[in-house]
């Protein structure tokens, strides 16, 4: 038997509860969020005193360079995942 959609909209949708959970993750997601615009403006101010061939270089990390780390944090965290 499929739910009334009423129903669900009052339970779910409309409950002051569920309102004020959602309302809190939201905050905690925008602190999140700049939180992380913030650490990365540190670490890229940091590396640009960094010479390019140094940046380049292998380390032996797991992303190879500072550079390819960099690159996985755009493409990968700040593209697919925020």
């Amino acid at each position: 038997m499929r739910p009334n959609v009423a129903q669900f909209q009052e339970g779910c949708i409309y409950d002051p509860d569920v309102v004020r959970v959602m309302g809190n993750r939201l905050h905690h997601v925008h602190l999140l969020t700049k939180y992380n615009r913030w650490m990365k403006g540190q670490l890229y101010e940091v590396c640009s005193r960094i010479p390019d061939g140094e940046r380049k270089r292998d380390m032996g990390a797991f992303f190879r360079s500072i550079h390819g780390t960099f690159n996985h944090l755009l493409l990968v965290v700040d593209r697919l995942w925020m």
